[in-house]
């Protein structure tokens, strides 16, 4: 996979390996009850009402103990009619034999995701999480899944973030493990929330310690320029740089020679789009902070010259 894309190889070095969670632990029917339940809940939310479920079917998640289960017990855990109604239907197909899920392991996922979606509750999306972490299948491509399209777009530098439609075909490349490729475009978005956009471009701009070589046009020349003449112990905005285009100065800035402050560029508010790494540097020039972000008064006061 690595040898197919650089910029996926170095997204691998920044990221790390991948892991998976233990399997569910009451089998491939929990997996599917848990999907339910947390459908558009936050995480907390959802586990607490989970482990209700499971206590209101006698302590096992099976077809048989979740079908002994009475509705008044089952909403009293917190469930909505509508994921009651989708539990009942799951069951209810299971035990009658129309979703046969010991032999889910041994046909293709597309069989899958098609009987899966017959049930009342579950989605291509729903199904493709199902094939991702509970069979571990590896050539699963969720294109419609919003982190995977935001991913793919920091990644390959594609703004906007590429539609289904579009996304589909530029998963091709990585076939047959399209499904490690989705889980690091989840990281790398993570890791942007976590640090910044600019960390993790600037991080997939490095190819063995030496910038990519590519074309600046004027506007990117001049951005380099500015920032390069940002005194020693002094800070501009990313609007100071260019006002017209404040993404494009980020970008420009992730791939940047060594030689360019980068690190003088900061948001209006004087938050740092490069983290730790920027405030120490920062800090290193005496550039006045105020808590986690630089003091913009204090630092323009000290950019101003004396009269």
């Amino acid at each position: 996979m690595e040898n197919r894309d650089p910029i996926f190889r170095r997204l691998v070095t920044l990221l790390g390996p991948l892991h998976y969670v233990r399997p569910n632990e009451h089998g491939h029917f929990g997996a599917l009850v848990r999907s339910i339940v947390f459908q558009q809940l936050s995480g907390l939310a959802a586990q607490r009402i989970f482990e209700r479920v499971i206590v209101a079917a006698d302590g096992r998640l099976t077809p048989e103990s979740l079908a002994d289960a009475s509705d008044a017990a089952l909403r009293a855990a917190g469930l909505s009619k509508a994921k009651l109604a989708a539990l009942r239907d799951l069951v209810a197909k299971v035990l009658d034999g129309v979703l046969d899920l010991s032999t889910m392991p041994r046909r293709s996922d597309e069989e899958i995701v098609a009987e899966l979606v017959a049930v009342r509750g579950i989605g291509r999306w729903t199904a493709e999480m199902y094939l991702m972490f509970e069979l571990r299948r590896l050539d699963v491509w969720p294109v419609d899944d919003l982190g995977v399209r935001r991913g793919y777009g920091l990644i390959w530098d594609v703004d906007p973030a590429p539609a289904p439609k579009a996304l589909a075909p530029l998963g091709e490349r990585f076939r047959p493990y399209r499904s490690i490729v989705a889980r690091y475009c989840w990281k790398a978005l993570i890791f942007a929330r976590d640090e910044s956009i600019e960390s993790l471009q600037r991080a997939l701009a490095i190819r063995a310690g030496e910038e990519t070589a590519r074309p600046l046009n004027l506007r990117a020349r001049r951005i380099l320029e500015r920032v390069r003449a940002i005194p020693h112990g002094s800070v501009r905005t990313y609007g100071d740089i260019d006002l017209g285009a404040p993404r494009l100065v980020g970008r420009v800035l992730a791939a940047a020679p060594h030689d360019v402050p980068w690190h003088r560029v900061v948001r209006a508010d004087g938050t740092m789009p490069q983290g730790r790494r920027q405030r120490k540097r920062l800090r290193d020039e005496n550039v006045p902070m105020r808590g986690d972000r630089v003091d913009m008064r204090a630092a323009r006061d000290l950019a101003r010259p004396s009269r």
